[in-house]
């Protein structure tokens, strides 16, 4: 059998007129062609092609955040109460700095007490997850933090869960599905809970608002839950490559793919995504 080559559908006339197409040969279409992920097979002059369940999910790009300014911004999701967020993160060369931030919801105007739900960014030389109470002042917040040392040009998978109770034991952290211990950094005993009334936008990378660091690398995959997922974290992280979210039995409310396409969403869900500033998209994917 012929081994199987990506292309795009734009590059399948190129292919015979330069030759490299021969009868029988096989070709898997690219991610952002039409039918991404299908089989073709050149036969006799004519390009015929096969779906191919098997190999239907396509990852193919991912975001590129540059550390400077450009971030992502993710609307259209209340996530009000128990939320989990799960992505896949790359530093490249980067070495993670105090306050480059991962995401967070709101932070997008001055008045933060009012419109901030909650952030994961790196202090101190690991994470720091907070989940505020946005009825009430800015230091009325659950603060957890976990040392940790990323490696450069390496991909992470992460995923932060929240039960929407009032103790930071409700608060997890995984990477590479493992759970990470967290430290107790602030709970305050006034807090009441993640009281989200708006669809304030996650932001990724940073916001407009943020006066800490700005992300750099590479972002992949953001999916969010309306439902504490802790339990089901073998599913959602199964190895080293992205899996194909949609088919969980419980499938992610919103799931930005970045796959360089309208909206970097999958169908179904209600939120959209717009690029701040910027951000391109890389060809380098968790694999």
């Amino acid at each position: 059998m012929s081994d199987i080559t990506v292309i795009n559908d734009s590059e399948q006339s190129s292919l015979v007129t330069n030759g490299l197409a021969k009868n029988g040969e096989l070709y898997l279409k690219a991610a952002g062609s039409t039918d991404a992920g299908a089989i073709v097979v050149y036969d006799s002059g004519v390009w015929r092609t096969f779906a191919n369940e098997a190999v239907s999910f396509v990852n193919g790009y991912t975001l590129s955040l540059d550390g400077t300014d450009d971030y992502a911004r993710l609307t259209g999701m209340t996530l009000s109460g128990a939320f989990t967020a799960s992505f896949w993160f790359n530093p490249l060369s980067h070495a993670m700095g105090a306050g480059d931030l991962f995401m967070t919801k709101g932070y997008d105007s001055s008045s933060l007490t009012s419109e901030t739900d909650w952030k994961l960014d790196y202090a101190n030389g690991g994470f720091r997850y907070s989940v505020y109470d946005r009825t009430q002042s800015w230091a009325t917040k659950l603060e957890a933090t976990h040392t940790f040392s990323f490696s450069a040009n390496t991909w992470y998978h992460i995923m932060i869960t929240y039960d929407g109770g009032t103790s930071t034991s409700g608060m997890g952290l995984f990477v590479d599905g493992v759970s990470k211990t967290l430290t107790t950094a602030t709970q305050n005993p006034s807090f009441t809970g993640n009281n989200s009334t708006s669809a304030t936008a996650v932001n990724v990378g940073s916001s407009s608002q943020w006066s800490g660091g700005k992300l750099t690398g590479l972002i992949d995959e953001v999916a969010f839950w309306e439902t504490d997922q802790s339990a089901n974290i073998s599913s959602i992280y199964t190895g080293t490559a992205p899996i194909d979210l949609s088919g969980l039995s419980t499938a992610p409310n919103d799931w930005f793919r970045f796959e360089n396409n309208t909206d970097n969403s999958i169908s179904g869900g209600s939120g959209s995504a717009s690029l701040v500033n910027g951000p391109t998209y890389s060809t380098s994917v968790p694999s």
